[in-house]
């Protein structure tokens, strides 16, 4: 079990939506069989539409090691478990993987909880225990994985090893 005073916010991630609709549309029932970290930087059409329904938990129920070990198992390409979606005219709900997708979007921003999201989200007002949490999580994926830009970078080294390029392509792709 996790300390509450370890962990790691990233309730910023994924902005939560009142999940009843206003809309005369009928939902649509298109297949979303995959979200690809591309669908998390600037520029997507899937990541500005994900919400997190108003009834769903904070997403601040992980520490930094849960963070690390989820980050593990997607660069590794690990079994993690499956998200549930639900498309509404209007935006596509996360019900089930909250947790799981505002890992991805936080390693993609950097921001674990102390970032531009996060404190425009919490209105600057930022907790010094929320800020060390961050930080650790941080040290430790920077250890651990590297950062998003670590691997954006090395994607453009001519003389990667093949099969280092071979999982950069597939992490990126």
């Amino acid at each position: 079990m996790v300390s509450k005073s370890n962990l790691v916010n990233l309730d910023a991630m994924i902005k939560r939506e009142d999940f009843a609709t206003s809309d005369s549309e009928s939902p649509s029932f298109e297949n979303i069989s995959t979200i690809s970290l591309r669908d998390f930087t600037k520029g997507s059409l899937i990541g500005p539409s994900l919400r997190k329904p108003d009834f769903q938990r904070e997403t601040n129920h992980w520490g930094p090691e849960q963070v690390v070990s989820l980050m593990e198992c997607f660069i590794n390409g690990d079994l993690i478990p499956s998200v549930i979606l639900w498309q509404s005219p209007t935006y596509l709900f996360v019900i089930d993987g909250g947790h799981r997708l505002s890992v991805l979007k936080a390693w993609i921003e950097d921001d674990y909880g102390d970032g531009p999201i996060s404190q425009t989200f919490f209105g600057y007002q930022i907790s010094e225990e929320q800020k060390k949490n961050a930080k650790k999580t941080r040290e430790l994926i920077n250890k651990k994985i590297g950062s998003w830009q670590h691997f954006l970078v090395k994607a453009e080294d001519e003389n990667l090893d093949p099969s280092e390029r071979k999982k950069i392509n597939k992490l990126l792709s």
